[in-house]
């Protein structure tokens, strides 16, 4: 083939241009053409893999998919099926009174799946729900002409409501020690080899180290160093050393009377801090067993109790590092931390933690998808508990109790989330939880301070749609009175013309015993300028916003001016400069130089028309600007779906 191009090549021509282009490329292309080369096999296997993986790639992410989908139904079919098998057992049967519940050590016994009373998913979807914590929603502040009016008719305040919420640490003790002495023993994850044993003592020694450094903050240095002298001492002494022993009633039975010295140390008023901590310490390390879970609950509402939260706070995030269990009093310990310590962001992804929308889960059992396919143990786990799917492992939820709940509800209201509190009020009222008259007052009196009429709407269908659950809390004659007088105030602040009656029927009170004409017209005027404060924030933020896309709108203009002026002195100082040139330079030479002169003018023109042309698509391109929705559109508006149509009336009149 060679040889053809360069007979080619040799061929006789006329000259031309054509000609002598023709043959020109004919010979370099002779000369410069190179052989094709063999692809080896290192580059036909790297293409065929590369096609291969992905193909593959594209087909596994659809049978996963198909998996997920698949573990969905085969779950709901399971779940169905024993609902039937429990409606068609002998009417002899009778179910256990106390059930082991997820988040308690017991619901491994024997049979608790089938005695698992499942809970309504409403509740951890509403949690669920809860945005990012720093955007929760808080209530308008009043203004100071608002509180004004509102001392001078009399109202009260909030201030004497905050010792409602204070921890009672007395009856928090009640029920752990209730929880840790029932009936039932369970031996789930009790140390029972060798290794597992080393681990626990590495965990206690981790533990006690932490408490130490923890000291160190708060504790003078002789009386520090006191306590670091003491722990050294026993951890030189092979402490601490546990002794394999599966018995679970021994292993209850010693940390019960772990239990019981820790509290006591805590409860005892002769012991200064430094005592305190160096005999916690002590029995920490000396114990023949390692601790429980309920030791760590201990440990945590001792150290809240002795206002030393920061070693609270070191005993949780150790917990979190153990393979324990929390139970639910656990929760409400952790819970009851956060609020009291003001970790708001703590307190969110701990609720976040038992719903299992957060991937660490709630330490109470999660296990892999496939697994779960592979496994009818983990199959029918998962068919017959709470559990929630996230990032292809399966987490148990928490169980949401009337404990756990009111802890939940007073940390809101502790960090001025009222609606949220609102809202979990209403939906665990709705679902048969009972909570104390201390709970339902202190929502009362925050939500009537802050004349919030989204959140008195919520607790008001609460009111109206469970009766026999808030009549549990209001048994005697002055919780009524006091009942129906927050009632008719929540009325008045939604400017809602209904009587209490209408609301709470089961109410035995007089008419004598209702706010006055007067007390209520007072009560809708300082709701009224309330409101009146709210419009004018509203608007102030929407002028704001106006002001701003009037400046933007405006530099962009002036931006646009700009350009066609600066554009406009670029071409006078061209004609400027082309003229001076001209004169400087006369036309001279030969007929060819000057038909060379004018094509480069001709070029320079073609250019400057080019360079034109691109400022004033610039030009436009910056005339269009970019609008975006001001804020004060997403203002809070009371959706009609979660107010009685009574007050959806109300407020449409308003």
């Amino acid at each position: 083939m060679q040889a053809l191009w360069s007979r080619a090549g040799q061929a006789h021509h006329c000259g031309c241009k054509a000609c002598f282009n023709a043959a020109g490329g004919m010979m370099r292309q002779s000369a410069t053409r190179v052989a094709p080369r063999k692809p080896t096999f290192s580059e036909i296997f790297t293409a065929c893999y590369t096609g291969i993986m992905a193909t593959a790639a594209v087909l596994d992410a659809k049978a996963k998919d198909k998996r997920r989908l698949e573990l969905d139904r085969q779950l709901e079919e399971a779940r169905a099926e024993l609902d039937s098998l429990k409606k068609k057992r002998p009417r002899g049967w009778e179910d256990d009174p106390d059930p082991g519940t997820a988040g308690n050590i017991e619901n491994r016994y024997k049979g608790s799946l089938w005695n698992h009373k499942k809970q309504s998913p409403e509740i951890a979807q509403v949690l669920d729900s809860l945005q990012w914590w720093q955007q929760w929603a808080k209530p308008l502040k009043r203004r100071i002409w608002v509180d004004n009016w509102w001392a001078d008719y009399g109202f009260p305040t909030v201030g004497g409501t905050r010792d409602i919420l204070k921890t009672d640490y007395t009856t928090l003790w009640d029920s752990l020690v209730a929880e840790e002495m029932r009936e039932r023993v369970a031996a789930y994850r009790i140390p029972q080899t060798k290794l597992q044993l080393e681990m626990s003592e590495l965990s206690t020694n981790r533990l006690v180290g932490s408490l130490v450094r923890g000291a160190w903050r708060f504790l003078a240095d002789p009386e520090w160093q006191f306590i670091r002298k003491g722990v050294t001492e026993l951890r030189e002494g092979q402490m601490p050393h546990y002794q394999r022993d599966t018995d679970p009633f021994q292993v209850k039975s010693c940390s019960a009377q772990l239990n019981r010295i820790l509290g006591s140390i805590f409860a005892n008023e002769t012991y200064n801090q430094t005592q305190k901590i160096g005999k916690i310490l002590h029995n920490l390390l000396v114990s023949p067993h390692p601790p429980t879970i309920f030791t760590y609950n201990t440990l945590i509402m001792g150290f809240d109790r002795l206002g030393l939260h920061s070693l609270a706070d070191r005993v949780i995030r150790d917990l979190f590092r153990t393979k324990l269990e929390p139970t639910q009093t656990t929760w409400v310990c952790i819970l009851n931390h956060h609020r009291e310590n003001g970790q708001e962001q703590n307190l969110y992804e701990k609720i976040h933690r038992m719903t299992g929308s957060d991937r660490r889960g709630a330490l109470i059992r999660k296990k892999d998808v496939e697994d779960v396919l592979s496994h009818d143990q983990l199959f029918q786990w998962a068919a017959v508990k709470d559990v929630a799917i996230n990032y292809r492992t399966v987490h148990e939820r928490a169980r949401f109790d009337s404990d756990m709940l009111t802890t939940i509800i007073h940390g809101m209201l502790e960090f001025e989330r009222l609606r949220h509190a609102a809202v979990t009020f209403a939906l665990a009222v709705k679902h048969g939880m009972t909570f104390s008259i201390q709970t339902i007052s202190r929502l009362l009196e925050v939500c009537i301070y802050s004349l919030d009429t989204y959140s008195a709407s919520q607790i008001l269908t609460a009111l109206e749609d469970t009766p026999s659950t808030i009549q549990a809390a209001f048994t005697q004659e002055t919780d009524q009175k006091y009942l129906a007088v927050r009632i008719q105030n929540l009325l008045d602040v939604c400017l809602v013309d209904r009587s209490v009656l209408s609301v709470a029927p089961w109410l035995r009170i007089k008419r004598s015993d209702l706010p006055s004409k007067k007390d209520r017209q007072n009560m809708r005027m300082v709701s009224l300028l309330h409101r009146l404060e709210g419009s004018q924030q509203v608007i102030k933020s929407a002028s704001k916003d106006v002001r701003k896309l009037e400046r933007r709108i405006y530099d962009s203009s002036m931006d646009c001016e700009g350009d066609e002026s600066s554009m406009e002195q670029d071409e006078r100082l061209d004609d400027f400069s082309e003229t001076m040139l001209s004169d400087r330079h006369p036309e001279e030479g030969t007929p060819e130089q000057q038909q060379q002169e004018e094509e480069e003018s001709l070029e320079w023109d073609a250019w400057n028309r080019l360079q034109a042309a691109s400022r004033r698509r610039t030009s436009r391109d910056r005339k269009s600007v970019v609008v975006e929705t001001p804020d004060w559109v997403a203002c809070d508006v009371i959706p009609a779906t979660v107010v009685k149509p009574e007050l959806a009336v109300a407020s449409a009149s308003f």
